[in-house]
């Protein structure tokens, strides 16, 4: 197996362009020159003016490499430890699976991935993550280090926390290329046919900036499909397994609502429910091959989510 390096911060690394590297991208030569970052990465540190060519600053990476060119790239310093957050207990968060590349992470309803925007004072999952496991806060974006998928706040379930930037790049891929299987429950509205298909595209709101909508033409909109078959149906309720094939934000919410069985409790979608005080969707488990080897987790419904099952059983369809 290839060697795979990881630079120290503050560290800096050299390269001479031969013949062979003429005409390419600086970002797409450093994504080959070092393996362990992603070409993202490469390029946030390159806008952020890490690297030098012939001495001089460039923050171009779409820059097409000459012969000869002495390009210096130095890693950003590591983040400063006094503004991690103080976290007083576990935020209901728990370390499902610790791996030496990856976290499997149960993330709670209620409590958000990472911060929106860095004034924000809400404790987030990524704080929690980042007082146990410092050396995060260096990997992926900085703004949500260690993320490379996510949940909405009011969602609970298993995710993926890669804890070095060869992971991030690796998970980032799968993701990207469908290679991870997500397996989802929800409570939805009313009775949907048994199993089937929503194969719609989504885009932003043109007016709300925290919602999505479908586009039936396709116009404007993302592609997205979401695969689903009814576990059991209850007098005017559904437990539903959701497979999505693709990622978009709110997928799963906005595609049941398109179908006129939007998820119980969602606010956003459909409205509130006596039965549970949150969108009744609850990621259940991650399938993945990393390395070679194949991973499977799987996480109960937590004690909200099994309440409304409960209920909603004493009026099996």
């Amino acid at each position: 197996m290839e060697e795979i390096i990881f630079m120290e911060p503050n560290s800096s690394v050299d390269f001479t362009i031969s013949d062979d590297a003429v005409g390419q991208r600086v970002d797409t030569f450093l994504a080959n020159q070092l393996k362990a970052y992603s070409r993202s990465y490469l390029q946030t540190l390159i806008k952020g003016g890490c690297i030098t060519i012939n001495g001089k600053p460039m923050s171009k990476p779409s820059y097409p490499l000459e012969l000869s060119d002495k390009i210096v790239m130095t890693f950003p310093p590591a983040p400063d430890k006094k503004e991690l957050k103080k976290i007083v207990d576990n935020l209901g968060a728990a370390i499902i699976e610790e791996n030496p590349n990856f976290l499997i992470v149960f993330k709670p309803a209620g409590l958000t991935m990472h911060a929106a925007h860095t004034h924000d004072t809400e404790i987030t999952l990524v704080d929690w993550l980042l007082a146990q496991f410092t050396n995060l806060a260096s990997v992926g974006e900085h703004e949500r280090p260690g993320i490379v998928h996510r949940l909405d706040k009011y969602t609970s379930g298993l995710v993926i926390i890669p804890r070095n930037s060869y992971a991030h790049m690796q998970f980032s891929n799968m993701f990207q290329n469908r290679k991870i299987e997500k397996t989802y429950l929800a409570l939805v509205k009313g009775h949907p046919r048994k199993s089937g298909v929503i194969d719609l595209s989504i885009a932003p709101h043109p007016s709300h900036t925290k919602m999505m909508v479908i586009k039936r033409d396709g116009k404007g909109g993302r592609p997205a499909e979401t695969e689903y078959e009814v576990l059991e149906y209850y007098d005017d309720a559904a437990l539903v397994q959701v497979k999505p094939k693709t990622g978009r934000t709110h997928q799963i919410r906005v595609h049941f609502a398109s179908l006129g069985h939007p998820l119980l409790g969602d606010v956003v979608y459909g409205q509130e429910s006596s039965l549970i005080n949150r969108q009744a969707l609850h990621a259940q488990s991650l399938v993945f091959e990393y390395d070679g080897k194949r991973y499977s987790f799987t996480h109960d419904v937590p004690a909200d989510f099994q309440k409304a099952l409960d209920t909603l059983r004493k009026t099996k369809f």
